[in-house]
């Protein structure tokens, strides 16, 4: 079984306090492979991810906005219904 390995919360070898986030910085990546890996981590975290992922529909990227949309939907939390509402007045219609 392989370890699960996060990237470094301060540059010297200590994990993030909340993986989440991490994972929600992996949804900017330019690979479609790592977007949809941290993708499918998200929704296996769960609930815990859905703050992350509701400030990620901020981001001023598109694939992140759309990646946290479509994790948001899978996870089904009560929480996100309000920020995927305002998703659907987004500039992009990928998003949207």
């Amino acid at each position: 079984m392989s370890e699960t390995r996060y990237p470094t919360g301060q540059g010297d070898g200590t994990p993030p306090s909340d993986p989440a986030e991490s994972l929600v910085a992996g949804l900017a990546s330019r690979h479609g492979t790592e977007r949809l890996r941290a993708r499918e981590r998200l929704v296996e975290i769960g609930h815990p991810a859905v703050p992350a992922l509701i400030m990620a529909l901020k981001s001023p990227g598109e694939n992140v906005r759309w990646e946290a949309a479509k994790a948001l939907g899978e996870i089904c939390d009560p929480r996100a219904a309000t920020a995927l509402v305002d998703a659907l007045e987004d500039t992009q219609s990928a998003v949207r």
